[in-house]
């Protein structure tokens, strides 16, 4: 990737976010974010027209094609990009106009809608009511839920354009790419450590505060993340849901089964290596002495 772009593209995205970027969730920045990253073969000229400029609006989609017409490469949409930057556009003018907004009571984020608000409040409350079928993992929307399942079934259709990653979903893919750009715009306001996504910054915020608000209903034993927990209840419950394809051996979690495939890798190298040769015979015994 040529350097110059790249710290541009990372400008902008930095740009997105700190100049009221206020859609509320991670899906939303990201998909700021991946309209940005669309834009990767355009010239500079090019990305400072999509930074929502009134130099050249895109009002009608067909003018959105003659101004941008390489947005159908790798595989984008035009469509889609044209609808998510007339979204993007709609809230900065929001933010501009200093139009109501729909506000968090707890923390005072803002949404462009309140629907994107009532699926905030769960990061509040904690409620998780769309459970895994296979490991009973709970989520909060059924999109993520649907998400998580292609992870037992393996289907890995999304590669990262950089490293060749695969992943089971598109939102898991652009939550990837920003370790590419460097970009980590939620910071911790006590340690100012600075983090991808929202949801692992209050993670890490309740290890200041002492927080562990999941407990184990068999022991009490209490967690910082819902996950943890859920890995943890598997201890009384006995369900391995990770399985090995080599040996069909069984795990808790599938970072143990990540390591535990190894040994496999490992043993595999060691069979298609050369056998080393023999080492030399020893050197015969030295002559008596003369009597």
């Amino acid at each position: 990737m040529n350097q110059s772009l790249s710290t541009t593209k990372t400008a902008l995205i930095m740009g997105v976010y700190e100049r009221g970027w206020v859609g509320g969730s991670d899906d939303a920045f990201l998909d700021t974010v991946q309209l940005i990253l669309c834009f990767i073969v355009f010239s500079d000229k090019e990305m400072k027209i999509i930074y929502f400029t009134n130099s050249a609006p895109f009002d009608t989609e067909d003018n959105f094609k003659q101004k941008i017409p390489s947005c159908q490469d790798n595989d984008k949409s035009s469509s889609v990009s044209f609808n998510n930057h007339k979204s993007c556009l709609q809230v900065t003018k929001q933010i501009q106009g200093n139009e109501k907004l729909h506000k968090c009571s707890v923390c005072n984020k803002a949404f462009g809608d309140s629907s994107t608000l009532r699926r905030h409040e769960r990061v509040h409350t904690g409620v998780k009511p769309h459970k895994c079928s296979i490991c009973h993992k709970a989520f909060t929307h059924s999109s993520t839920l649907h998400q998580h399942e292609r992870v037992h079934s393996g289907d890995k259709t999304y590669k990262c354009s950089v490293c060749n990653k695969a992943f089971g979903d598109s939102s898991t893919l652009r939550r990837h790419e920003l370790m590419h750009t460097g970009v980590k715009p939620h910071k911790c306001s006590v340690c100012h450590k600075a983090f991808t996504q929202s949801s692992i910054l209050h993670q890490h915020e309740r290890r200041h505060k002492g927080d562990k608000p999941h407990k184990c209903s068999v022991c009490n034993k209490a967690f910082l993340s819902s996950s943890s927990l859920h890995q943890h209840e598997r201890v009384h419950s006995g369900d391995k849901p990770h399985k090995c394809s080599v040996c069909n051996k069984a795990f808790v979690s599938s970072s143990t089964l990540s390591r535990h495939q190894k040994i496999h890798t490992k043993i595999q190298q060691r069979c298609e290596d050369p056998a080393p040769p023999p080492p030399p015979p020893p050197p015969p015994p030295p002559p008596p002495p003369p009597p």
